[in-house]
């Protein structure tokens, strides 16, 4: 990590979308590609993809440069050597599966009143593997009639199952992104770290 860059880290304002140039402003991800060295990029080698996908996810629909600020800026130092095999990937998408099942699809079914729906999705095992995440998708669809963050939920649960992590991160960002509950979205992120934890280290990992 560069330490001249991380002590400018509380001036840095968060932009939507991509840009040419740092200079010409940065989203979450490009301020991570930053803050570690790398050349300008929102895709940087020293950054999980399952993770980059979903804080892209998150950036662009939070639709106050503030809020969006405020949330994310405090996790760019803690992506940084967050990149991990596989096995690392498939877990941190089932941690957003389990989080777009029984944390954003519930929210959004409470609000349209549908209590019992949301009770018994807070209420299925923890998405931790395939079966988990099979079982989770069959819940959500059942929902998806009353929410269409429920379907995302599914969404996310099937790509879990199906190991497409990326796929699940995104479906997930974009529930948490649906019902606005941008401080949930950021506690699924931090929980994707911690599942393989982050080196930050100043030179990115090459690609496994």
């Amino acid at each position: 990590m560069n330490a001249e860059r991380l002590a400018q880290l509380d001036t840095l304002t968060l932009k939507h979308g991509s840009h040419e140039s740092a200079q010409a402003g940065m989203c979450a991800m490009e301020a991570v590609s930053w803050l570690a060295g790398e050349p300008h990029s929102d895709a940087p080698r020293c950054a999980c993809p399952v993770i980059t996908r979903a804080v892209i996810q998150l950036n662009d629909r939070i639709g106050n440069e503030a809020t969006r600020t405020e949330l994310l800026r405090p996790l760019l130092p803690k992506i940084i050597g967050t990149r991990a095999g596989r096995d690392v990937m498939i877990a941190r998408g089932f941690v957003a599966a389990d989080m777009s099942v029984r944390v954003f699809a519930p929210l959004a079914l409470e609000a349209r009143g549908q209590l019992d729906l949301a009770k018994s999705l807070r209420e299925l095992r923890p998405v931790v593997d395939r079966e988990t995440a099979l079982e989770a998708e069959k819940a959500a669809y059942a929902a998806a009639t009353y929410a269409d963050t429920a379907d995302a939920a599914a969404r996310a649960a099937y790509a879990a199952y199906a190991a497409d992590t990326v796929g699940a991160a995104v479906y997930a960002a974009y529930a948490a992104a649906r019902r606005k509950v941008y401080a949930e979205g950021v506690r699924m992120i931090e929980r994707m770290i911690e599942v393989g934890g982050s080196t930050n280290q100043a030179e990115p990992e090459e690609k496994r």
